[in-house]
């Protein structure tokens, strides 16, 4: 009986609490790395394909994460709110990505689609003109005004 192995002051042996500290450290560790699965952003592929096929309640929980003012973030939050009829939130995402990227059109048409939803008929007009404006503009930049004419 005097090989039995020496117990600590608790009763157990020293074998066992070292078991349970590194099983307790391991965990420690992982913790940060599984949070930091959990609250990352989703890419746009990712976002796109859960709008393609409607998931719109996925789409807000993959980009609940995600800082505002990232346009296809705030895109694809907008989509899902109105693909939802949260219309004042759908608003409000194409809102945050018209304000960081103004030069955009699909923003003032997106918004447009929301006004008219909300049976908001002359602001929906105004902002399908806005978007044609930004349209022009990206295409004489692109192309100049006086661009060459094939013969």
């Amino acid at each position: 009986m005097a090989a039995h192995a020496q117990l600590d002051a608790a009763g157990s042996s020293r074998a066992g609490a070292l078991r349970i500290r590194t099983a307790i450290l391991s965990v420690l560790l992982a913790l940060p790395f599984a949070a930091h699965a959990q609250n990352t952003c989703s890419n746009a592929a990712e976002l796109q394909k859960l709008s393609d096929e409607g998931h719109w309640k996925l789409v807000l929980q993959a980009t609940s994460h995600c800082p505002t003012g990232l346009a296809d973030v705030d895109y694809y939050r907008g989509l899902a709110f109105a693909g939802l009829d949260r219309w004042a939130e759908a608003k409000a995402a194409f809102e945050s990505g018209e304000q960081s990227y103004p030069h955009v059109k699909r923003s003032p048409v997106d918004l447009a689609d929301v006004a008219f939803k909300q049976t908001r008929f002359q602001a929906a007009h105004r902002l399908l003109r806005r978007a044609q404006r930004i349209a022009l503009d990206q295409h004489i930049a692109r192309d100049g005004v006086g661009a060459r004419r094939r013969a």
